[in-house]
């Protein structure tokens, strides 16, 4: 009787076991899944352009322009990208430093467009008032960053990738942040006219195909702004019906309402 209640305890804490590890590979799985990414980005060297305050003219252009024609060792300009952010200090009011961090890309972009690096892909994202540290100065904030990226891509074709983006609250308008994966994809479909593209869109927690159709919608609607045609691309919504994770808190959900993308030729 013994021997059997023993036996019987070795049977229940290997199936008890066996459960966890298949957990353990569900979660990693699932994880790997959620954090598939389109692009390996490796910096290669940054320059920063620091303005005078309330100001986007700059008088150190050539200082600039030399710096990037300067660069050694880059890859083939279809293998890079260029990342201009632009930030202003928090005095004044928001419109007023949006527009100023705005003109201050534009002096950058001037600048790029007229080196020997004009033919890579740009992408600009207007900061103005956000700072990320509390160890600078406002003064440090004045300042636009040229930051040059090799680029490799990671994704295969055929292969559903859930894009590293939210939209607000039953809304298919984008969270802030979403910016830079977005301009990963538009970098994806303008660097190969052959791709073609479809937009899965998703939402958690209730019924709503609508809904997780303009979520798809809005990326298309986005690229089609920056130059890719409507042709190369299609949208479908799928409302709640395939949940990536079990929806048990706000970021389990977040990764359910999401938009996935398949690359195909």
């Amino acid at each position: 009787m013994f021997n059997l209640r023993l036996k019987a305890f070795k049977v229940v804490k290997s199936l008890k076991i066996f459960f966890v590890l298949l957990i353990l590979l569900f979660t990693s799985v699932s994880n790997k899944a959620i954090s598939q990414s389109l692009l390996k980005n490796t910096k290669i060297d940054s320059i920063s352009m620091f303005f005078a305050f309330g100001k986007f003219d700059y008088s150190a252009k050539k200082t600039i322009l030399r710096k990037l024609n300067n660069l050694k060792n880059l890859p083939e300009l279809a293998n890079m990208k260029i990342q201009i952010k632009g930030f202003t200090d928090t005095v004044g009011n928001v419109a007023f430093n949006k527009k100023l961090a705005s003109d201050r890309i534009s002096t950058a972009l001037e600048i790029v467009n007229s080196s020997n690096l004009k033919k890579v892909f740009i992408d600009t994202f207007n900061l103005n008032e956000s700072q990320f540290t509390n160890d600078l100065k406002d003064k440090d904030f004045r300042r636009v960053d040229i930051i040059i990226y090799k680029v490799e891509k990671e994704f295969k074709l055929n292969t559903s990738i859930p894009l590293r983006i939210n939209f607000l609250t039953t809304s298919s308008v984008f969270v802030p942040g979403s910016e830079m994966i977005l301009g990963e994809l538009l970098y994806v479909m303008k660097g190969d006219s052959t791709l073609k593209l479809k937009l899965n869109g998703h939402v958690c927690c209730f019924s709503n195909y609508q809904l997780s159709l303009q979520r798809a919608t809005a990326v298309k609607v986005y690229l089609m702004k920056n130059g890719i045609q409507s042709r190369r691309m299609e949208c479908e919504g799928f409302s709640n019906n395939k949940k990536l994770v079990d929806e048990v808190d706000d970021e389990s959900q977040k990764k359910n309402m999401r938009v996935e993308v398949v690359f195909s030729r």
